[in-house]
């Protein structure tokens, strides 16, 4: 996967899904956070929140979104959902397997600290010797 960072009305698509990304998967981190009676939903929470912070922020973009992926799939197929959060069901936390794995596979954007770090060079090719 090579690295892209679109600017423009792209940027701000990837932008806003990373946001998306970043709001379910708090809400579905600290529901696990408060039912925590595992030390497996323990972990579970804090894969979901850091992914979560570190998406909204644009670091350590695909890391993030893989590990929030991981961490979704794992909710998804352990059956252990969060009640009362609006991530009761298997879709709701389908949706949020997607949204990741679409972050994934895209990139960070333009408007990202990834961008910032690792952003489009200029590389200048000398003229013949």
């Amino acid at each position: 996967m090579f690295p892209t960072f679109p600017d423009g009305w792209s940027g701000a698509g990837l932008l806003l899904l990373r946001a998306a990304a970043c709001v379910v998967l708090m809400v579905q981190g600290l529901g696990y956070f408060a039912e925590s009676h595992e030390f497996r939903l323990l972990i579970l929470s804090f894969a979901l929140i850091a992914g979560s912070v570190l998406l909204v922020f644009g670091f350590l973009t695909r890391f993030a979104a893989a590990i929030a992926a991981a961490a979704s799939f794992i909710s998804l197929v352990s059956g252990s959902l969060v009640s009362g959060s609006g991530f009761d069901t298997k879709a709701a936390v389908g949706l949020t397997l997607v949204i990741t794995l679409a972050v994934l596979c895209l990139g960070p954007g333009a408007y990202s600290i990834d961008a910032r770090i690792f952003g489009r060079r200029e590389v200048i090719i000398p003229s013949g010797s």
